[in-house]
């Protein structure tokens, strides 16, 4: 498990000649290189003295372990290279990076505080132990010492964007995201290429709703670095936050069109369009995602239920199995195969298929929906009443289950089931399109002078929903009485 906040000193100040190495030539000459540091520093350690290797070669030969997480031989070399260089800065740093990559926190702050001791107002140090100090959340602490460095007037950008990052975090976890949204864009406009703080742009963006602000900084930002996808897909949810679906879909597009395997562009851009009712342009966006990834099963979701959408069935049902084929227990993939297998009638093959992403997923609400349907188009009543029953069991604030729940009983001439279910929906959901279902009942069961009086209550608390009360019973739409109550309204 790796650091939450890591933040590396070498990439600020110290550089060694494996790193330099490890940019410059091929692997092969790096391993020779390192294999003889290891061949020296293990004659060393047999002979039991403290035998001199150079600072330089002793920070090579433990940024190598660090990397590949050997902790037992970080601890040897850092014990090794202490002693024999005890006031060498890098050497601390190192050891104390590895100790907190290996989560080592207590250890890492103690090594920290030793090197400090050496280098009271060296900013690498005290940028290092604000990271240990964030990791044990231990935020208070923490600003101080960012406090401290951001004192300095000589830090350099890049350190002082993570200055800035550091207090983001830490007014993050304070849900102070106001603020924290105007240190991420200082810590941007110090240092644009900190990628991390551009990721979060996104998050405090959200949390903050400042959504006119992150446009026109990213739109500025994007005038400098017309290639950042990641600022190009932030800018797109800055957008869509603004209902500005237009520039959203836009901009999602050039995130993929400046990194061809941004696979989260290409799905929320087809998210978008399937919203909008854009199906050929989502089944044109996820087809264009493919050809980058593959196998990315959430892209191929996307293309078959834009198929489904277009009514291709058929090629739907080949993607969905696609799907199947490299995640077997794909659940949407099956329920995807179920709508499919409904859209083309074949009702015992769609019941099979949305069976199975219930087994796969029974706290999904559409899925048991999907299933009382497939039920009623088999004539199954018993087992369609106890699959909408369920739906309303799983998603009680979802008012949409309660209704199919009182028109299954309305069609069924079950009318008193179909007022029980309307108070269990009032006290469970509520809303307006209760009192015109209710309206419905009363009208089918011949009620109609009730019923046309509460059909006109019904319109005076919203008259915007008359329209699903002839979703409801379809039959009067050319009642007189009814369309008279409607024109009242209208």
């Amino acid at each position: 498990m790796g650091s939450k906040y890591y933040y590396n000193p070498i990439k600020h100040q110290y550089s060694t000649q494996y790193i330099e190495t490890s940019m410059d030539s091929s692997s092969n000459r790096e391993n020779k290189y390192i294999n003889e540091l290891k061949k020296r520093f293990e004659a060393a350690s047999q002979k039991g003295t403290v035998d001199f290797i150079e600072e330089t070669a002793l920070c090579d030969l433990l940024e190598h372990f660090v990397r590949i997480g050997d902790w037992q031989t970080v601890r040897s070399i850092a014990a090794y290279g202490l002693a024999s260089h005890p006031f060498s800065t890098p050497l601390h740093l190192y050891y104390a990076e590895g100790l907190i990559r290996n989560e080592a926190l207590g250890e890492a702050l103690e090594v920290l505080n030793k090197a400090l001791t050496l280098s009271p107002r060296d900013n690498e140090i005290l940028m290092l132990k604000a990271q240990v100090l964030l990791e044990m959340e231990r935020f208070s602490k923490a600003e101080e010492v960012l406090n401290s460095i951001r004192r300095e007037e000589d830090s350099s950008g890049d350190l002082m964007s993570d200055v800035s990052l550091f207090y983001a975090i830490i007014l993050e976890n304070k849900d102070n995201y106001y603020d924290m949204f105007d240190e991420i864009c200082n810590a941007l406009r110090l240092d644009p290429d900190n990628e991390y703080a551009l990721e979060k742009l996104g998050l405090c963006t959200e949390f903050s709703q400042r959504y006119e602000e992150t446009v026109t900084f990213l739109t500025e930002y994007l005038d400098e670095r017309p290639y950042s996808s990641l600022a190009w897909y932030n800018l797109g949810h800055a957008h869509l936050y603004l209902d500005q679906t237009a520039q959203a879909l836009e901009a999602f597009e050039y995130a993929y069109l400046t990194c061809p395997e941004y696979e989260y562009a290409y799905l929320d851009r087809g998210e978008v369009l399937m919203n909008n009712g854009l199906f050929e342009k989502a089944l044109t966006c996820y087809t264009d995602g493919l050809e980058h990834l593959e196998y990315s099963t959430p892209l191929l979701i996307g293309k078959a239920e834009s198929l489904v959408k277009l009514g291709r069935f058929d090629r739907a049902k080949a993607n969905f199995k696609k799907v199947l084929g490299i995640e077997s227990g794909n659940e949407e993939a099956y329920y995807g195969l179920g709508n499919c297998y409904a859209g083309l009638g074949q009702f015992h093959k769609g019941l099979k298929a949305y069976l199975e992403a219930y087994r796969l997923n029974d706290r999904r609400e559409e899925y048991i929906a999907a299933i009382a349907e497939m039920y009623l188009n088999l004539g199954d009543i018993k087992s369609a009443e106890t699959a909408f029953i369920k739906t309303t069991e799983i998603a009680p604030e979802f008012l949409e289950y309660w209704i199919r729940l009182v028109m299954f009983y309305m069609d069924e001439n079950r009318y008193q089931k179909a007022y029980e279910v309307i108070e269990e929906a009032e006290l469970n959901a509520g809303g307006v399109e209760l009192e015109y279902c209710r309206v419905a009942v009363l009208l089918k069961e011949g009620r109609r002078q009730e019923g046309l009086r509460l059909l006109v209550e019904a319109a005076e608390h919203d008259e915007t929903l008359f329209g699903s009360f002839f979703e409801l019973c379809d039959e009067f739409e050319n009642d007189r009485e009814v369309l008279a109550i409607y024109q009242m309204f209208r």
